[in-house]
Order: structure tokens, then sequence, then C-alpha cells
């Protein structure tokens, strides 16, 4: 066994590391030192499994606490008391074999930040996240990022009123189908997206096997950035959008969606100012409804339509066929019908 503060630790001949209190029935508390290089960070190659002993107490900051683990499979956290931690971030970051855990028992009252938590977890195919804390967090970015084998995933009912931050929180979750937000609460985010293109890619980037994704019930008064959202989302045939508030959205959604063929929305569009490629590759809708749109504040609409190689017509605004001129030259060479 190894001293870490209070607590011991050791990696047994079956690569499980085993993490407990010093005393027998007393607390180990895991120290914060500020270095974040975990003691068994040199030999985490050898990891295949995590079990801690009850009475662990964690640190403020536990960023990168199992992250590298390449042969982890399993993770036993039930003993491990995080009640004043407030730093997750990349908990398990780049963990390849891990392919299901439970977290739903630990305390995450504190915890601001669960950016990258899971990303990397290639293998990942099962979260448990029922009733998890995660009313103080402020940041969930990239937290299943590259999670290639997740399927499913439940947030359904989590408090999450103060995260400002869900941009590629599943980017490159290749296989995820579904994703259920009912009765989450995200009123105080303000990204789902880039703004401006150039800070980070949206939240279901290149999720190609998305078919369903019910956010009916979630509050986007405060988005800013939604650029992107549901870029590469292939298999999306149709998304009811009517709830979304998009007042204060400055950037649009909905690039390489080959297969969405209904859209519904109702979007305010008045701060807007890039719809460039919004529509670009949505091969599949044979028409589209932009009246309402608002186009006023808009700087680029670049290529807003191309690829759309089954559209038959366009419904817009008086305002916005002046500024379609110029703008949009495919409209007279493809011939399309512009209505409005």
């Amino acid at each position: 066994w190894n001293a870490y503060g209070s607590s011991l630790w050791r990696i047994d001949d079956e690569g499980c590391l085993a993490i407990g209190p010093s005393q027998s029935g007393g607390r180990g508390v895991i120290p914060d030192d500020g270095s974040h290089g975990w003691p068994w960070s040199e030999e985490r190659s050898l990891v295949t499994s995590i079990s801690i002993a009850d009475g662990v107490e964690a640190p403020k900051n536990i960023l990168g606490m199992f992250s590298g683990m390449a042969k982890l499979r399993s993770a036993d956290l039930s003993g491990l008391d995080t009640s004043k931690t407030e730093n997750m971030a990349s908990l398990f970051c780049s963990d390849f074999l891990l392919d299901s855990i439970d977290i739903s028992m630990l305390d995450t009252g504190n915890a601001t930040s669960l950016e990258s938590m899971f990303e990397g977890c290639r293998s990942l195919r099962s979260v448990t996240l029922s009733g998890i804390d995660l009313s103080s967090a402020t940041t969930l970015w990239r937290m299943f990022r590259f999670c290639d084998s997740l399927e499913t995933i439940d947030l359904s009912g989590l408090n999450m009123s103060h995260v400002e931050d869900m941009r590629e929180m599943f980017l490159q979750c290749t296989s995820l189908k579904f994703v259920n937000l009912n009765g989450a609460n995200i009123s105080n985010v303000k990204k789902l997206g880039s703004t401006g293109g150039s800070d980070g890619q949206g939240m279901f980037h290149n999720c190609a096997s998305l078919e369903f994704v019910d956010l009916s019930s979630i509050n986007t008064s405060k988005v800013v950035g939604m650029g992107g959202m549901f870029w590469g989302c292939e298999q999306l045939k149709s998304l009811d959008l009517s709830s979304f508030n998009t007042s204060q959205a400055t950037d649009m959604m909905f690039s390489a969606c080959g297969s969405l063929q209904s859209l519904v929305q109702s979007f305010d569009t008045s701060r807007v100012t890039d719809m460039a490629e919004m529509f670009s590759g949505c091969s599949a809708l044979k028409s589209i409804d932009v009246s309402g749109f608002d186009t006023s504040k808009v700087e680029d609409m670049s290529g807003m339509f191309s690829g759309c190689s089954s559209l038959e017509s366009i419904s817009v605004s008086d305002t916005f066929s002046q500024s379609v001129t110029g703008s949009f030259p495919e409209f007279a060479e493809e011939g399309l019908p512009v209505s409005g």
C-alpha cells in the first residue's frame, strides 16, 4: 500500500486500483495539492478497474483523477465522498475501454465543471446519471465528446439551471440515437453551438445516428450560440423546435442534416448575424418556410441552401427576398420557386 494524505492506494496484480482510508473505519482524505499529478498516474496503464472504500474524501479539484487509463473497464465509486468537489473535469477522459459507469451516487452538488468528463471514452455504452445534482455546474462542454459507442442517454429532469456552456457535449457520438432532455432545466444556458463560427462546434455535431431528440421542454431564452448545433445529424428526419426561444441567438444550426424532411420552427432571428450554410446539405428537404425570418442584422447568407437537392419551394418575406438578391444567385440558377 502507498500513503497519500490520510488515504492509502495500490494497484494489485489484477489491475484493480484500490483506494481506502489509512485507518480502519476512519476518513481517508485525498489531498488537494494543486499539482493534479495523481500518484497512480505513472502506473495508470496497468489499471483495469477501480474500487474505492467507504470513507474516502475527494478534494475540491479532481481534474483528470482517473483519466488516460487505457485498460480501465469498470469503476466503483460508491465509497467516494465528493461533497466538497468543485472541479470534475476530464475525470475519465480517454479511458478507451470503459463501457459502463454509474455516477448517480456521487455528490455533485458543489461541482461547477464536468467538462470533458467522459471525453474519448470510445467504448462507453451506458452512463447512469439519474438523480445527479448538477445545480451548481456551469459547464458541460465536451462532456461526452468522442463517445463513439454511446447509443442513448437520459438527462431527463436534471437541474442544470446554472449551466452556461453545452457546446460539443455529444460531438462525434456517432452511435447516439436518442437523447432524453424531457424536463431538464437549462434555463441559463448561453452556448449550444458556435457564435460566429469560430468558438467550437454544436452540441450534437456529427451525431450521425441521431434519430430523435425531444427539446420541447427546454428553455433557450438566453442562448446566444446555436451555430452548427445539429451539423452532420444525418439520420434526423424531423425536428420540432416550435418552442425554441431564439431571441438572443446570433447563429443558426442545420447544416449537413441529409435526412431532414420536416422542420417545425417559429424562430426569432432579429439578432442573427450569420445564416451561412444554415440549411446546407439538407438534401431531403422539399420546402422551407423562412417567411418569419428577420434578416435585418444578417451579415452572411452564403450557401444558405447549397446542396438542398430536393428543394422545390422556399417561402420568404419581402425583406428577405430583397436581401436574397445578390446573396443567393443559386435561386435564379436552379429556378427555385420563391414565394413571398
